[in-house]
């Protein structure tokens, strides 16, 4: 009887795996998400996606499920960008949810893993903590605020790279390339459904600033007072990183029309975010994208990429002649913006304190004071490595973004995988450069963590992949499955040979 119901709990937590791993969850997520932002529910659907979450960690051993919900709930509560203070109230309600996460980590316990990746995020670490060193005071370096910053974008990152970098595909009875891919379409898609969403919520006032006042700076006063911040300038960021995606199955020929589709949806959606920084950097990664796929993709594929690309050079150079006065008004940067202030402060920073900067708990005050709940944002990464973490932090930055490189482009590793992952990361760091994406301990840096912790699962499941596939096919990543196949063979040929 002991035995049954052992059975039974063990049958019934593999199909809950099984569900976590299915479409139908991702759908699932999508819809919860979807319904709470169309009504407004944001708090209600964050904390339903946070309890999913630890559903998850509590019957799945591996973390990777946990991410889609993760993710639609930092998205879709993304335009209450100013009411940070509103959400203290709901700390005792998270707490289950970090036991969860906490029974996670210790009941299915792996072997921890650190690979390459491990010494520059250490390095980043070290100069993000030594910040500030000699130009902060006590009280300003321990404040609440700042040791969010200073742990979530140094040791915290390092010790998110270990546990994904040792318990992502602890099964290894997924493709991990696959499963992420899908993640990051799946994230794509409720980004549209988003935009699309507000759109149709304030299409009245939309069409009233078009007919009144053309297609000026009053459609960006227009974007902020209907958008919020925090939806157009991150939201931008969020699409830049998933819309190159579709090209992975765009050259496996699968699907690959509605996936060329989806990525155009993707960037039409993006432009009517109306972030300069999203309308700017989004037509440079679509245009490596469309070059990448001239180049890469074969047969009636290539020749329909071919004609779109000729067809959106001639649309995108006749767009910009017949309303250059619009997109110059929308485009067009001040001397006296707020940004271009940032930059030159950060510079002045540098020029006081040049090894470690002036630290993330530094409120200059010049351009804006940091809103409740963020940092003295320079609002571009190079910028506010200079200013923030001086020589040293430029030092760990240069040798983490020239390691993420080799992680992607190394001969040994090149790929369909690596290739669209580099189109990505190009995507969000050009944004970077307007937006304080890679100082965003969530959701940027945490995905951005993980992103190289698959990479790297990835590129070592295809090195070992290679001992058993012919190296000019596509890498088979279930390993386990490739050796239990060729014991079976070993197997039969043992009994055949005894029969004989």
């Amino acid at each position: 009887m002991l035995k049954e119901n052992t059975k039974e709990t063990k049958q019934i937590v593999l199909d809950i795996r099984n569900f976590l791993f299915s479409k139908y969850y991702s759908l699932f997520v999508i819809a919860v998400a979807t319904i709470s932002y169309i009504f407004h529910f944001e708090i209600i659907g964050a904390l339903f996606l946070a309890y999913l979450i630890g559903f998850v960690m509590i019957f799945s051993d591996d973390i990777m499920p946990s991410t889609l919900p993760f993710m639609l709930m930092i998205m879709h509560i993304l335009r209450l960008y100013d009411s940070f203070s509103g959400w203290a109230p709901l700390f005792p309600f998270v707490l289950p949810v970090v036991a969860a996460v906490i029974f996670h980590f210790i009941f299915y316990r792996k072997k921890i893993v650190m690979d390459s990746m491990f010494w520059p995020i250490l390095a980043v670490s070290i100069a993000i903590t030594l910040g500030g060193a000699f130009s902060l005071s006590f009280k300003q370096y321990f404040s609440g605020m700042a040791m969010y910053y200073v742990i979530g974008l140094g040791f915290g990152q390092l010790l998110l790279y270990v546990l994904f970098r040792s318990y992502i595909n602890a099964r290894r009875k997924y493709d991990l390339k696959e499963y992420f891919v899908q993640l990051m379409l799946y994230i794509g898609l409720f980004a549209v459904i988003m935009m699309f969403c507000q759109y149709l919520e304030n299409i009245g006032g939309f069409i009233d600033v078009i007919k009144t006042h053309g297609i000026g700076k009053e459609l960006e006063q227009y974007q902020y007072s209907k958008f919020a911040q925090g939806l157009s300038n991150n939201l931008s960021a969020i699409m830049l990183w998933t819309m190159p995606f579709p090209m992975y199955y765009i050259r496996k020929n699968r699907r690959p029309v509605l996936m060329f589709l989806f990525m155009m949806v993707q960037y039409v959606f993006l432009m009517l975010i109306l972030s300069r920084g999203g309308i700017f950097v989004g037509t440079i990664e679509m245009g490596i994208s469309l070059i990448y796929l001239c180049v890469v993709c074969k047969g009636k594929m290539k020749k329909i990429v071919i004609a779109v690309t000729v067809c959106c050079v001639v649309a995108g150079v006749g767009l910009v002649v017949a309303m250059w006065s619009a997109l110059s008004s929308i485009l067009h940067i001040s001397k006296d913006e707020a940004r271009v202030k940032l930059f030159a402060h950060a510079i002045e920073c540098f020029s006081k304190y040049p090894i470690f900067g002036t630290g993330l708990a530094y409120d200059g005050g010049v351009g804006y004071h940091p809103k409740e709940g963020g940092m003295y944002w320079y609002h571009s990464t190079p910028f506010q490595v200079l200013g923030s973490l001086g020589m040293v932090g430029m030092i760990a930055y240069t040798y983490q973004f020239v390691m993420r490189m080799y992680t992607m482009r190394a001969k040994k590793y090149r790929s369909n995988f690596n290739d669209t992952m580099l189109i990505a990361f190009i995507g969000f760091e050009l944004m970077a450069c307007v937006n304080p994406g890679d100082f965003c301990p969530l959701p940027f840096m945490l995905i951005m963590t993980m992103m190289f912790a698959v990479m790297e699962i990835v590129n070592e499941q295809e090195l070992a992949a290679k001992n058993l596939a012919d190296k000019n096919s596509e890498i088979v990543v279930n390993i386990d499955a490739s050796k239990s196949k060729a014991n079976k063979k070993n197997k039969k040929d043992d009994k055949e040979t005894a029969v004989a």
